[in-house]
């Protein structure tokens, strides 16, 4: 989850072009980020599969299945009405 959560805070700076602030933020800097990426990536590895020991067979990746319950509660906390303030009052 790390690892996506800066990757889209890393998105948000290039695009902004902040690269001072691109050299020297962490996870726990205060810049903001799309949580559909974040969800859209763990989705993805949620679901993965891998190349296999035989050719052309396909195996889980390392992360296939154990997302779900981690994704469903991002999905709620996304649509509380509640954490409105954080999205701006919009859903």
């Amino acid at each position: 989850m790390s690892r996506t959560v800066v990757d889209a805070k890393t998105g948000f700076l290039k695009a902004g072009g902040h690269v001072e602030v691109l050299a020297n933020f962490t996870i726990d800097s205060p810049v903001p980020f799309r949580m559909e990426t974040v969800l859209r990536e763990l989705n993805r590895l949620n679901a993965e599969m891998v190349p296999g020991a035989k050719a052309g067979t396909e195996k889980q990746g390392d992360f296939h299945g154990k997302l779900s319950r981690l994704i469903q509660r991002l999905e709620g906390k996304r649509t509380d009405r509640r954490l409105g303030f954080l999205r701006g009052g919009q859903l």
